[in-house]
């Protein structure tokens, strides 16, 4: 919301939304698309279908704080069998966190609809379904690490590795709808496919004879399976965040040339908006410095990670 900015008043009262931003905030209407197949052939039509049996007087927010209680049941699930990412669970904890990721996601898609269904729409809602699903990446990346065993001094880079291929897309995915006001998301995404990768990555886990030994054998190339899946990750993020930065430049451009002529004015404009990811790239930057070889509680540093995470993309 343009306006909204975070500023203390007399006394110890403290405001969010400034009053330009107040005033705002009942002509702002959601823009966002998600183009990925396995949205729009199968989370879509699923969700357009479950919809119809919730009742009409249920609030669209009500259904994004469930689909977050059972995120939290999932996590707290798999903190309370593996503390450290590197204990064994039983094959039904991820059965059940395959259930709880899959019924957040659905649950995530299915408040958007009723709210346009009830014509309940509004900026507080957006906010809050962001905010969940900011708490959702902090949540979703432990979970993964814990599926992957990360939890010895010598893969402490890999946690890292898989908190930055979490983060950074949603970082980069609100920052481009800052400057273009529309949340896009593309044919391959971490909301929609990646999220049904982890389910399925779950699910064969619960089936494996032995879990550890399925993501610690070796893939090819001197990697072990899990190394690979990160690698994966990391390449679709790197190619995410190219189409983030390309987009944003393409609208800054467009901006300038109905203004001024000089190409120049567009690039000082990109570099004017890069300069808002360098509180993330410090907030990665102090991950790299305090999880290392000698980190002894994984858990309390990412959630360290994940607060000041979920400032940089619910207070920026």
């Amino acid at each position: 919301m343009e306006g909204a900015r975070t500023m203390f008043t007399r006394g110890t009262s403290w405001n969010y939304i400034s009053p330009f931003g107040r005033k705002r905030v009942p002509e702002y209407t959601y823009s966002g698309s998600d183009n990925s197949l396995m949205y729009i052939y199968f989370c879509s039509p699923l969700a357009e279908l479950l919809v119809k049996f919730i009742p009409g007087w249920l609030a669209p927010n009500v259904i994004t704080l469930l689909g977050l209680a059972l995120s939290l049941a999932g996590y707290f699930l798999v903190h309370f069998h593996t503390p450290k990412f590197n204990e064994p669970c039983s094959s039904w904890v991820w059965f059940v966190l395959a259930f709880c990721t899959f019924a957040y996601q659905t649950l995530d898609n299915i408040d958007g609809k009723q709210a346009r269904r009830t014509n309940t729409s509004s900026a507080l809602g957006l906010f809050v379904d962001h905010g969940v699903d900011a708490l959702n990446i902090v949540l979703s990346s432990q979970n993964v690490m814990a599926l992957l065993q990360l939890g010895s001094r010598e893969t402490a880079w890999a946690c890292l590795a898989v908190w930055s291929a979490t983060s950074t897309p949603f970082f980069f995915a609100t920052w481009e709808e800052h400057f273009t006001g529309s949340l896009y998301l593309g044919p391959f995404n971490g909301p929609t496919d990646g999220v049904l990768i982890v389910c399925i990555s779950y699910v064969i886990t619960g089936l494996a004879d032995d879990p550890t030994h399925l993501w610690n054998a070796g893939f090819g190339l001197g990697m072990s399976r899990a190394e690979a899946m990160i690698s994966f990750y990391g390449m679709c993020v790197l190619f995410t965040v190219f189409g983030n930065i390309y987009s944003v430049h393409k609208e800054l451009r467009l901006r300038n040339s109905q203004r001024f002529r000089q190409p120049w004015n567009s690039i000082l404009a990109t570099c004017h908006a890069m300069s808002l990811v360098v509180p993330f790239c410090l907030h990665l930057s102090i991950g790299y410095c305090i999880i290392g070889p000698h980190s002894t509680d994984l858990r309390t540093s990412f959630w360290f990670l994940g607060f000041s995470f979920l400032m940089l993309v619910c207070l920026g």
